[in-house]
């Protein structure tokens, strides 16, 4: 699955035999690629809300972390070690809040505005 916001596709591709994945940027018109956030762990399907964009990250051997990105530049505006294993599933952003669920704990922060594009 992609999320489209503003022209742009971010997706996620994972190695998981070498537990990585990354979050990529593509031009929606042309298809070239904007840019890359690698992980040394799991990522799930970013969500996007008031030009930010939000992905978590984790491995069972690490702790986890939720990024927010630039999504024109990829670079990172803020990053929050939680500590609870890799993402399960994709976050949801509802009412101004960002919920992630990690390996076994549901995690929910004040962030947004407006919701956007979440699977």
């Amino acid at each position: 699955p992609v999320v489209f916001y503003k022209d742009w596709v971010y997706l996620t591709m994972g190695q998981f035999a070498s537990n990585s994945s990354s979050i990529i940027a593509l031009d929606a018109k042309t298809g070239r690629q904007q840019w890359i956030f690698p992980s040394n762990g799991h990522m799930q399907i970013p969500a996007i809300s008031d030009d930010i964009l939000y992905v978590a990250t984790g491995d069972y051997s690490e702790e986890g972390i939720i990024f927010a990105l630039d999504p024109r530049t990829g670079q990172i505006r803020r990053k929050m070690n939680l500590g609870y294993g890799p993402p399960i599933h994709a976050p949801v952003i509802a009412d101004g809040i960002l919920y992630q669920n990690f390996f076994d704990v549901l995690v929910a922060l004040g962030c947004c505005g407006s919701a956007t594009s979440t699977p």
